[in-house]
């Protein structure tokens, strides 16, 4: 007999609206996938009533569990078995997702992640039959195939296709483990073309190097995909910590959230839950390059966002030959001697740090992810942990106790917590962050009000990492460059910052004393040497675990402070890149890399670098 949470994660599979029943709306929709659309009213007014015991002409949750407990029907498949008990249900051909040899067994659940070939192949299958078989959604309206959300796709396709194995979606299709490389965290409601193309434009933005063919086998990990459907007990666990969702993060790069365009995901608290999870992780998860550079866990956002954008990697080239032009469309950029080329894009990805892509340049990050809505930053913003939504609301008891670290998972959870506060800032942070230079734009208009709530969140967050430019941008003034690094966390291990046109670093910014990487550029465009930083403040003479230490386009400073590096007794490597230093000051026996690039003038080295065995010298 099916236990209590098997009948919970059976019956949240189908209930659209979290509200722990099922009205015949609901059930038409869910009752139309496996008949290919075609259910009256009285058919769904018969299935209800069979399961109705209160009359509210709903099934309750209660009222499942009481049905489907007894053992005497297929409980972890009760679409199919309702389908079966109207005489109704049709053999459909799954045969074209299955490629050749597929089908395995892959123990660990973890190890299921779905590769974009794999996902794209459920489109395709969604176009031959979607519009044939006339699908339609919860509110009885025809579905296009680019309108099928997850829900219906797991009716319509993942349920019944893995039906006859009692299997997961990926041990149909795969013919062995499939590691992730990312955790998705997601609404099921999104549409499934625009998910593929949200996963799309991250893995090209995330591993541009990567050939075409490698890009589309990189796995993510996928509950929908990776779960199986017909036996969850052992996937969706009473302690979050234990189920298959965390294992999965624990196992992959990161986590990335695709993010519906209403941003409904983040009122789910499941999704909640995985960022948290993400981004708690990320400061014990940190390992270092040999260079000194930190690497983490990350955690990226990525939208679907229809819009033209410049392919930086693209243009870095000569111009391409006619025959090679239909994609991208000529735009004049100022400052450029030849047109750049705009290229469409489904998809607008918010990369956690550096991107290969972006040729890790923070300013053409800046560019690239502008295009991502202010709407959806202003939702998240409101995101409150212990209100988020759960189909179970068991599952909602279970997550919040085990974030609040109490011991009972089933009793009821504390309304008000640190922890809730903690992943609230945390959340709020990092999508701050990466939309702070829009609010900088735009705080003319609005009176800096959200330019502020984004600083606001920076002031309590646990964040350990924050990349962000404001080279060429005039409206950042002294005095936002002041707000911004004073309402910097110490919790910072990373920080990459381009300071635009002001002339000083302020103060502040030596409390950052947690700091192990750090990389400041100014605008280095040749017509603005008389603008720009100065000087950099003694006081980062503090950063004593600082590692890696890189300034770019900064040809208003000379000098550095003469005991700079002194005491930065873990400092591997120092990278200048077109700068206008002329002495380097005392360097720790640490130093392993000395990178010099572009100068303007000719750079000589204090006593202490002859000194030192480097791996790396150039330039000096």
């Amino acid at each position: 007999m099916p236990s209590h949470e098997e009948l919970r994660a059976a019956f949240a599979l189908f209930d659209r609206d979290g509200s722990g029943a099922l009205n015949a709306d609901e059930m038409r929709a869910v009752l139309s996938r496996p008949v290919g659309g075609k259910v009256s009213a009285e058919q769904v007014e018969k299935v209800i009533k069979q399961f109705d015991s209160n009359g509210d002409g709903q099934i309750q949750i209660d009222e499942f569990i009481d049905a489907f407990g007894s053992g005497s029907s297929d409980v972890l498949d009760p679409i199919t078995y309702w389908a079966q008990q109207m005489g109704a249900f049709p053999t459909v051909d799954f045969s074209d997702l299955v490629p050749d040899g597929a089908g395995c067994e892959i123990p660990k659940t973890e190890e299921r992640g779905i590769n974009l070939k794999q996902l794209l192949t459920v489109y395709t299958h969604i176009l031959r039959r979607c519009e044939a078989e006339g699908w339609t959604d919860f509110k009885k309206a025809k579905h296009t195939p680019r309108t099928v959300a997850l829900y219906d796709c797991a009716g319509y396709v993942l349920n019944p296709a893995t039906k006859q194995r009692q299997c997961s979606y990926i041990e149909l299709v795969a013919h062995a483990a499939q590691v992730p490389t990312f955790f998705v965290s997601h609404w099921w409601g999104e549409p499934v073309f625009e998910f593929a193309m949200c996963l799309k434009q991250h893995a090209r933005d995330r591993f541009w190097e990567k050939e075409s063919d490698e890009l589309n086998d990189m796995p993510y990990w996928v509950c929908a995909y990776a779960n199986n459907q017909h036996k969850l007990s052992g996937d969706v666990t009473n302690d979050p910590a234990q189920s298959s969702f965390h294992k999965a993060i624990a196992l992959s790069k990161g986590v990335v959230s695709v993010i519906d365009t209403t941003a409904t995901c983040y009122t789910r608290i499941w999704c909640d839950y995985e960022v948290y999870v993400a981004i708690t992780t990320a400061a014990g998860a940190c390992t270092y390059e040999d260079d000194g550079s930190r690497i983490s866990k990350t955690y990226d956002m990525v939208t679907y966002v229809e819009h033209k954008t410049i392919d930086w990697l693209l243009n870095q080239g000569e111009p391409p030959e006619p025959e090679d032009k239909p994609l991208g469309e000529e735009v004049a950029i100022e400052g450029r001697d030849r047109p750049q080329l705009h290229f469409p894009r489904h998809a607008v990805c918010l990369v956690d740090g550096n991107s290969f892509s972006d040729c890790n340049d923070p300013s053409s990050k800046m560019a690239r992810e502008r295009f991502f809505p202010m709407e959806i930053v202003d939702r998240a913003l409101d995101v409150d942990l212990a209100k988020g939504n759960a189909s179970v609301q068991s599952d909602k008891v279970h997550i919040l106790n085990s974030i609040c670290g109490v011991t009972d998972l089933n009793a009821p959870p504390p309304k008000q917590h640190s922890m809730y506060d903690l992943i609230n800032s945390a959340l709020h942070s990092r999508v701050a962050s990466a939309r702070l230079r829009v609010a900088v734009e735009k705080a003319a208009l609005d009176g800096g009000v959200r330019l502020q709530r984004m600083l606001d969140t920076f002031v309590h967050a646990p964040l350990v990492s924050l990349q962000v430019s404001f080279q060429d941008c005039e409206p950042f003034t002294p005095d936002i460059c002041t707000q911004l690094c004073d309402a910097l966390p110490v919790t910072l291990q990373a920080l990459d910052i381009g300071f635009g046109f002001n002339t000083s670093i302020p103060e502040s910014i030596c409390r950052l004393v947690n700091l192990t990487e750090l990389r400041i550029s100014d605008t280095f465009h040749p017509s603005f040497n008389e603008r720009g930083v100065a000087s950099l403040p003694d006081g980062m003479a503090s950063f004593s675990k600082l590692k890696y230490f890189r300034m770019t386009g900064m040809r208003m400073i000379t000098a550095l402070p003469k005991q700079l590096f002194v005491n930065m007794n873990e400092l591997i490597t120092i990278r200048l890149f077109r700068c206008s230093v002329e002495v380097l000051p005392e360097v720790p026996p640490s130093l392993k890399v000395v990178d010099i690039e572009g100068h303007t003038r000719e750079v000589t080295a204090h006593p202490t670098l002859d000194a030192l065995d480097l791996k790396t010298r150039n330039g000096i």
